[in-house]
């Protein structure tokens, strides 16, 4: 098997995303009480989240595009203290710093520099259902693309992101290794394409078996497996 092509999820393959997130909600609940203080001494960030959460339950398709739904979820809360265009503006503006301080993860220890090394071997193309956008990110010069499915209109587990990929590098599915965290959302599609996989299993979330790894470290090898060699 010659191997052209890794697509590599995000989140909890690149590197750990609860910090960075918990970095980010705090960056944008501190923005939003700076902007109105007396709103928001009375509602906290738990209030912030379960009105997304209930905006989810009804409208499910904002999976498919977790910014807008982000967004939008602030801004009709915001609508019911404030005018609609302050809502507006106030909703887009502290999205804006959520969002700058989405991306400032710490990758995995290691997986610079083994994605230095298999970048010099294969083309490498991200894909995430989230919003960090690694094209932001100096890792970012490794990958020759990035699709989003915020960018395409469908997340994962649906097939579309990996079939984008493979018409970018104009590759067979066999010719194509995807590495990703979640059994349902990233090793399940991609084995469903013909592609190869291989789970990141560094958080623990989910437990190790056969087909993951623990540490970046012992990526290249696995992937040598793959390729007989």
């Amino acid at each position: 098997m010659t191997l052209k092509l890794i697509t590599l999820d995000l989140d909890d393959t690149l590197w750990p995303v609860e910090p960075v997130l918990i970095e980010a909600e705090g960056s944008f609940y501190h923005y939003l009480s700076e902007q109105e203080p007396e709103l928001f001494a009375q509602i906290s960030p738990e209030d912030i989240r379960s009105h997304r959460l209930a905006l989810f339950e009804q409208h499910p398709e904002f999976q498919h595009n977790v910014s807008l739904w982000r967004r939008e979820s602030l801004r009709q809360l915001l609508a019911t203290h404030l005018s609609a265009e302050r809502a507006e503006q106030l909703a887009n503006s502290a999205f804006s710093v959520f969002i700058q301080a989405r991306q400032g993860v710490t990758l995995f220890e290691d997986a610079e520099t083994i994605l230095e090394q298999l970048a010099a071997q294969y083309m490498l193309i991200a894909l995430t259902n989230g919003n960090a956008d690694i094209e932001r990110m100096p890792v970012g010069r490794l990958f020759t693309a990035a699709i989003r499915a915020e960018d395409i209109g469908v997340s994962k587990p649906a097939p579309d992101m990996f079939i984008k990929a493979l018409e970018i590098a104009r590759c067979r599915a066999e010719e194509c290794l995807h590495i990703g965290d979640d059994p349902y959302y990233d090793i399940a599609p991609a084995r469903a394409l013909g592609m190869h996989s291989l789970r990141a299993a560094i958080t623990g979330k989910v437990p190790a078996d056969d087909n993951s790894f623990s540490h970046w470290r012992e990526l290249p090898a696995r992937i040598d497996g793959l390729s007989g060699r």
